[in-house]
């Protein structure tokens, strides 16, 4: 391919259809039969970059970023090719995150305390993290410019995979102001925001804008609470709770499908073990059970009939936009990133 093409374009989409999803998906993912292997894989990523991210003191807002780029990278990169570098890709989503989010910090610290939470024992979401100079396993200065470099390498191709479209919006933002304007009760409003945080972690990222996800979370932070606790002022305070999703600028559809996609994270116990929400949740509670029952129930709380289907869009599955990624055409001929008008 790269010796076809002497000039490409490539526009900058944020936002991806579950459709268009899974037709990149096919290339990166499918056709090497490692979609499994990627999903058992990313749990792991993610969860190593929640400790890194605490161990770093940074704010939680920046997994946003780089959970996005990470999931991003592999929808347009084969997977069997970069597998083994993932905890490095995960470092270098993170060094860009961070520098979109200016909290900026050397790519040497990430590499040294990286390095020290992959050779030590797995932590519990309830272990004291230890503080950043203290380093139980220390990276020779040799194997540390090996890995800077390459932080450096795989920056470049993260850069041309999202075609340097920098712009986003913190979810945290809009997950504030849309508590304060509901008056959602303290607990209801916490657990919106462990809700928000665990769907960085998943394709919702690359589905909807912050401010459906913050929506979204509000919504199955309201569904939720009454069936964890029995506190019945807040329980009527919730149900006289009227959402107009149009005065949110979000679609009625967009909540629904979000909502689904994070219940069906809830209900993987691998992935609910690793969930900022599972630390909050009562022990006795048998929440997957309690999960499934909702999302059965999900269809009627947004008055959409059992039978209805949402129209696949039609996509053109020659579009180089849903290829692997080619970095061979900036070597030899010209890319020019363009933005499209989402």
């Amino acid at each position: 391919m790269g010796n076809e093409f002497t000039t490409v374009i490539q526009v900058s989409k944020q936002f991806l259809s579950s459709e268009e999803i899974k037709q990149s998906q096919e290339s990166s993912l499918m056709k090497d039969q490692q979609y499994q292997n990627y999903v058992s894989k990313k749990q792991e990523v993610m969860r190593f970059l929640r400790f890194l991210i605490i161990r770093l003191k940074f704010p939680i807002r920046v997994l946003q970023v780089t959970s996005y780029l990470f999931q991003r990278f592999f929808l347009f990169n084969s997977f069997r090719k970069y597998s083994s570098y993932s905890h490095e890709i995960a470092v270098t989503c993170l060094f860009l995150s961070i520098k979109m989010n200016d909290c900026i910090r050397k790519s040497r610290d990430l590499i040294l305390v990286a390095h020290d939470i992959r050779l030590s024992p797995p932590l519990n979401s309830d272990e004291v993290v230890k503080d950043e100079p203290d380093l139980t396993h220390i990276l020779a200065e040799n194997k540390v410019d090996e890995q800077r470099k390459k932080v450096l390498y795989f920056e470049r191709l993260i850069l041309e995979c999202i075609a340097f479209d920098f712009r986003h919006n913190n979810i945290e933002d809009y997950l504030i102001k849309f508590s304060k304007t509901l008056s959602l009760h303290p607990q209801v409003g916490y657990i919106s925001w462990l809700v928000s945080v665990d769907a960085m972690m998943t394709e919702v990222i690359l589905k909807q804008s912050p401010h459906v996800i913050a929506l979204s979370s509000i919504v199955l932070a309201k569904l939720l609470y009454p069936e964890i606790f029995t506190n019945k002022m807040v329980i009527t305070e919730l149900d006289s709770l009227d959402l107009k999703y149009s005065r949110f600028q979000c679609e009625r559809s967009q909540i629904y499908e979000s909502v689904n996609e994070m219940m069906e994270f809830y209900m993987s116990k691998n992935q609910l073990a690793n969930s900022f929400l599972f630390d909050f949740l009562p022990k006795d509670l048998k929440f997957n059970d309690l999960v499934i029952n909702l999302k059965l129930e999900l269809p009627n709380h947004f008055d959409i009939p059992p039978n209805k289907r949402k129209a696949e869009a039609t996509i053109n599955k020659d579009d180089l936009f849903y290829k692997e990624r080619d970095y061979e055409i900036g070597k030899a001929g010209t890319i020019l990133f363009v933005y499209n008008n989402d």
